[in-house]
């Protein structure tokens, strides 16, 4: 059974929200994910607002970015597929 549009969005959604990287400042090197270093920042560091206001430009992005490929994943793999 091919994947459709929507089964690639939430796909799309899940991989851009969970390998999205994060860059917390200029001088900090970090390849971690950015949905990690917000858990992390709210619960040991300043609290939800510094962690949200730092990774959030990366993560709305990769998750748009995410849908939008995994939807045309989809389709490029429905095109192809017999019933």
């Amino acid at each position: 059974m091919p994947l459709r549009p929507a089964g690639g969005a939430v796909l799309g959604l899940i991989g851009g929200l969970l390998l999205a990287p994060a860059f917390p400042g200029p001088e900090i090197q970090s390849m971690a994910p950015a949905l990690i270093v917000v858990v992390f920042n709210t619960l040991f560091g300043e609290g939800l607002a510094s962690a949200a206001a730092s990774s959030a430009m990366a993560i709305l992005p990769a998750q748009c970015l995410g849908v939008v490929v995994g939807v045309t994943w989809a389709r490029r793999g429905a095109g192809r597929a017999r019933y």
